[in-house]
């Protein structure tokens, strides 16, 4: 009887070893494709720094910034309404779409992709449509699924829940100070780990402070929040749970940079919401929020839904987001 419990004992050991062992490289495996992604995007956005966009004459500062960001949204696109919309700036009407805005919406209809994982199927489709030299043989099987069976491929974590990808996330917090229900005083300043501190107007309306980190983008300082920020590619982690709001649902899948209601136009980022809207833990998925109190920035942690193969899971009262693995904890871009 004691070798038997002997046995049974070190059988147990020898289990928890092999699982920590399998979970240590499923991470491992996980911030490898992420890594590799985040390699390719940080590329991209990179060249954004010079990247000359078509204007007309007399245009400002000002405007060139506007045309950039637009030249953003429409190469980079976090959801498929980044890919099909196009702005006061750049119409598919008038022939002057970005190069690589009309190879996305081709390999769109090419699919039959709708929203349930677009920020996954869009970043797979970045990398293999404006990386397409450079990203073949960089991912194996492994790696690239189609979980909603659409057309519209996305690389995979290690857990084979699909990749996703923000594009201006910059509500996102990896800090747990955060976490605690926060009063006005200590909500300012103190949002995300991305954002500057947070100013408040006598009216109680807020403005980010971006003295300190302006926008790279901004040469001329035209736009006074225009802070620095970097793409998001993440993982929900061993638990499957994202908890990142990953944009307002609506005509436009996407706050941009910052919009002056739910839903809003790419190019409406000059509102300045009260600071009510800025409440990191928010009430449970499908509760209702006052007039002028929706959350307008994504990255930030909120207790979501994560859909699986179209089962809802996920929303359980509680924020499980900080075994998500990221590209910003890699030290990318930051």
């Amino acid at each position: 009887m004691a070798v038997a419990v002997i046995i049974s004992i070190l059988a147990s050991m020898v289990l928890f070893a092999v699982a920590d062992a399998r979970l240590t490289g499923e991470i491992a495996a996980t911030k490898s494709t992420i890594a590799k992604l985040d390699t390719l995007l940080r590329r991209q956005w990179m060249s954004y720094q010079t990247r000359r966009v078509p204007l007309p004459p007399g245009s400002t500062a000002a405007d060139r910034l506007a045309a950039l960001r637009q030249v953003m949204r429409m190469e980079l696109p976090g959801v498929w309404e980044d890919v099909t919309t196009d702005s006061a700036l750049f119409t598919q009407s008038g022939g002057n779409l970005p190069a690589l805005n009309r190879a996305y919406r081709q390999y769109k209809s090419s699919t039959s992709a709708d929203n349930q994982f677009s920020s996954a199927e869009c970043l797979y489709m970045i990398v293999t449509v404006a990386f397409a030299a450079e990203s073949r043989g960089m991912f194996d099987d492994s790696q690239i699924g189609d979980v909603d069976g659409d057309g519209a491929k996305e690389f995979i974590d290690a857990w084979g829940t699909p990749i996703r990808f923000i594009r201006w996330p910059i509500g996102f917090v990896n800090d747990d100070y955060h976490d605690g229900t926060a009063t006005s005083a200590e909500r300012i300043g103190f949002l995300s780990d991305i954002m500057p501190p947070m100013m408040e107007d006598p009216s109680g309306n807020c403005w980010p402070d971006a003295n300190a980190r302006h926008d790279p983008f901004d040469v001329m300082a035209k736009d006074e929040v225009a802070f620095f920020v970097y793409p998001l590619i993440y993982s929900a982690g061993p638990d499957k749970i994202f908890d990142i709001y990953g944009g307002v649902l609506g005509a436009n899948d996407n706050p941009y940079i910052e919009v002056s209601s739910g839903t809003g136009s790419a190019q409406d980022i000059t509102a300045r919401p009260t600071c009510q809207a800025y409440k990191i833990l928010e009430k449970k998925d499908g509760d209702s929020w006052p007039s002028g109190a929706a959350p307008r920035y994504a990255g930030r942690p909120k207790d979501l839904n994560s859909w699986e193969g179209g089962a809802s899971v996920g929303a359980n009262g509680e924020l499980n987001h900080y075994d998500n693995i990221h590209n910003h904890s890699l030290n990318a871009g930051r």
